[in-house]
């Protein structure tokens, strides 16, 4: 709390990625948009860097990543990760692999 006694929310940069996952699947919770920026943020470089050893031109790799996050967005792929399965960015890299 803050001295006026107003609950302070984390700082969405020190949140884990797993920590921001669940609070950006719940997409009407208080902070879901930023928890999910910060997932894109996070995570755009890694699958660009993917969609490059795919052979990919930059263009493309740049659009396969958009994409992708769109199609997460869309679908409310968030919703189907489950932490027990395994780290977050191999889901992310599966997911990708299909889209």
């Amino acid at each position: 709390m803050d001295q006026d006694n107003r609950p302070v929310e984390p700082d969405q940069g020190d949140l884990t990625p797993w920590t921001q996952v669940l609070i950006a699947a719940q997409s009407q919770a208080p902070g879901a948009s930023q928890a999910l920026a910060q997932l894109c943020k996070l995570y755009w470089q890694p699958l660009y860097n993917v969609a490059l050893r795919w052979g990919r031109g930059h263009e493309d790799a740049e659009d396969s990543v958009q994409g992708f996050f769109k199609h997460l967005l869309e679908s409310h792929g968030l919703a189907t990760v489950d932490r027990s399965k395994g780290r977050f960015r191999s889901f992310l890299y599966a997911s990708f692999k299909a889209v």
